[in-house]
C-alpha cells in the first residue's frame, strides 16, 4: 500500500526493539478479520504507537469501526492531512485504499470536504 514501507520503517525506530504494553478493549479484542485490536504502548516513552502512526501521517485512521479512541484518531489524521504529513504530502484519491474510497464515496465527501 502507499506508504507502506515508510511506515513500517517508522513503526520499527519508534519500538527499537524494545517492550509494549498492549491495552485491549473490554468488550471486543478481535476485528472482523480476527486480527487482535490493541493500542500498543511503548514502554520507554509512554507513547501510543497507534496514535503516533496517524498523528505522524504514518497511517489512516479508520473509523469503519466503534472504537474508544475513534474520534480522537479522526482528529489526529484530519491535522497530519491539513499539515500535509507522510503519506498525505502526496496520497491522491487513486491511491487511498479500497476501503478509504468507499467509505469517502458513501460520505459523499467531495475532495475539499476531507479534512473538516
Amino acid at each position: 500500500m502507499h506508504y507502506g514501507l515508510e511506515a513500517s520503517a517508522f513503526t520499527k525506530a519508534m519500538l527499537d526493539g524494545g517492550e509494549v504494553r498492549l491495552l485491549l478493549s473490554p468488550t471486543k479484542t478481535r476485528g472482523l478479520y480476527g486480527r487482535l485490536l490493541a493500542y500498543v504502548y511503548v514502554e520507554s516513552t509512554g507513547r501510543m504507537l497507534n496514535e503516533e502512526l496517524v498523528a505522524t501521517g504514518h497511517a489512516y485512521a479508520d473509523w469503519r469501526f466503534p472504537h474508544p479512541l475513534k474520534r480522537r484518531f479522526k482528529a489526529l489524521e484530519t491535522k497530519a492531512r491539513r499539515q500535509g504529513l507522510g503519506l498525505w504530502s502526496s496520497v491522491t484519491p487513486e491511491l487511498l485504499p479500497p476501503w478509504r474510497r468507499r467509505m469517502e464515496a458513501e460520505l459523499g465527501l467531495a475532495a475539499s470536504d476531507r479534512d473538516r
